[in-house]
């Protein structure tokens, strides 16, 4: 890829974005994504796994993640919305794939992150209608 490649990726990645944040949102994925558009919240704090977080320093990463965020909610349901040691969490996995909360839980629990060796609750909502 030559770098006006890259430009015209970066500069498309900027408009997607932009459109989000500046757009009235018509559904759940369009709330969450103006949502982490607008925020000052640091990211890491809210996603669980810093793959995810890390993806937010550059502005083709982050346009990537909220499409996979969009597509979680709206497709395919893998995303899920948690509770770990009362701190509200995005996960980009949903509980449907394990047998059991608690299953999906330990799962969570063994992801590398910032968050590593928390004990989960099993407080969690999904917000995509996906079963």
């Amino acid at each position: 890829m030559n770098l006006q490649q890259m430009k015209l990726t970066s500069d498309e990645s900027f408009e997607f974005c932009d459109k989000i944040k500046n757009q009235k949102p018509t559904n759940d994925a369009d709330k969450l994504s103006k949502w982490i558009l607008n925020t000052d919240v640091n990211v890491y704090d809210i996603l669980l796994d810093t793959s995810d977080a890390v993806m937010c320093s550059h502005i083709n990463g982050l346009a990537c993640l909220l499409t996979l965020i969009h597509h979680g909610i709206m497709d395919d349901g893998e995303i899920s919305f948690v509770t770990m040691k009362g701190k509200p969490l995005i996960v980009r996995q949903s509980m449907y794939n394990f047998t059991n909360k608690k299953e999906f839980f330990e799962h969570l629990n063994n992801i590398q992150t910032n968050f590593k060796n928390l004990n989960p609750s099993v407080d969690f909502e999904i917000l995509s209608d996906q079963k």
